[in-house]
């Protein structure tokens, strides 16, 4: 970005030396060759200065993001912008730059447009992110030139709305957990009854159907084979997700962890969440998915403790991320009234005994698995 200033400073002197010199030329030798390098300096001069004479003033920006929509840190995504100006200027600059800031680093990389003449217009960039988090100090930087490249003006366009990168989709790791749960508690994914699923849709039967859903009414009134389809309810939470975001090696790796485990649960029930960390310079706990892309580590998580133990777990599996399991947390589960199951995530084992605690530990090889991610 600096060598570009530098060089299109050069060629502007370069341009004001030459022209300079041209009307020297021809006002101490009145030769014909001067006056026509002099009128041609003028007209390319002239020609610059129209194509730069629209104002940038007018434009807005706005980012086009669906709902379930999510950035996720190393991974390409697309940003959509969306220029609008105040009214249709059909009056085009013959380039046009565009390049996204992400709050003050050189995240993004310039798109050319040619030329640019409708009222609103739709700026594309893939862009990779390799650090999580709220990036709330955005901005579009506009830079209109002339054909020739003499004159260049420029515009930031602040985003006024923040764009959440979340954490790693790790999907190796999320397997990983899962098969523990499964192999700890077989019970949980053995359920055979359907009283959790609400009827959806009765369809022709297809080669692989459970037989126990024929619909046998409607299979002899239509001769032919009909099955149920289900879809499960999500009413109830079966499972709380919580992660204690204690400040430490592992932090970021577990928070990837916490969050793939989390996207596929949600995906096929409703699930609990409790973050618990450092929020806008707070420690405080947050029970939206923005949390994972928000949160910050914290020395004093302990403190959100005795919050954490007033909301409802009943009936709720427990799914507890932790980088260790501190005496606070011992507590925590050791007072947990429910009878459902816990489960405690971390990347080392617990310091101390737990043989007595009803809770089932995972330990996960974090740095090997990241690797293999990568």
């Amino acid at each position: 970005m600096l060598f570009t200033k530098v060089m299109l400073h050069l060629k502007n002197l370069l341009f004001i030396f030459f022209y300079l010199l041209s009307w020297f030329y021809a006002l101490a030798f009145n030769q014909p060759e001067g006056w026509f390098l002099v009128c041609f300096l003028s007209m390319l001069l002239f020609i610059s200065l129209v194509f730069i004479f629209p104002s940038l003033k007018p434009w807005e920006i706005q980012l086009m993001q669906a709902d379930e929509e999510r950035f996720m840190e190393g991974q390409p995504f697309d940003l959509t912008f969306l220029l609008t100006k105040d009214e249709a200027n059909y009056w085009c600059y013959p380039f046009l730059k565009v390049g996204i800031d992400f709050e003050g680093t050189d995240e993004g990389y310039e798109e050319m447009i040619y030329p640019v003449l409708k009222k609103t217009e739709a700026i594309y960039f893939q862009q990779v992110v390799l650090k999580r988090g709220c990036y709330q100090h955005n901005a579009l930087l506009i830079e209109a030139g002339d054909p020739f490249g003499l004159i260049v003006k420029h515009k930031k366009l602040q985003l006024t709305q923040a764009i959440l990168v979340y954490p790693a989709y790790l999907a190796t790791i999320k397997e990983e957990i899962i098969k523990k749960m499964i192999v700890l508690k077989p019970a949980l994914f053995q359920r055979n009854d359907l009283s959790d699923f609400q009827l959806k849709n009765i369809r022709p039967y297809q080669l692989g159907d459970p037989i126990q859903q024929i619909d046998w009414k409607i299979s002899a009134k239509q001769q032919d084979l009909y099955t149920k389809e289900y879809e499960q309810e999500k009413n109830e939470s079966s499972y709380a997700v919580i992660f204690y975001g204690l400040s430490h090696g592992s932090y970021e790796g577990l928070l990837s962890a916490c969050y793939s485990v989390y996207d596929q649960l949600q995906a096929k029930q409703k699930v609990a969440l409790y973050l618990l960390g450092q929020f806008d310079s707070q420690e405080t706990i947050s029970y939206e998915v923005a949390g994972f892309a928000k949160i910050k580590p914290s020395k004093h998580v302990e403190q959100l403790i005795p919050s954490l133990k007033e909301g409802s777990f009943k009936q709720q599996h427990l799914l507890i991320f932790t980088p260790s399991f501190t005496q606070a947390l011992k507590e925590f589960v050791t007072q947990y009234s429910g009878k459902e199951a816990i489960f405690i995530i971390l990347p080392e084992q617990p310091t101390f005994d737990v043989s007595d605690l009803n809770c089932s530990i995972i330990t996960l090889d974090l740095a090997n698995n990241l690797q293999n991610n990568t």
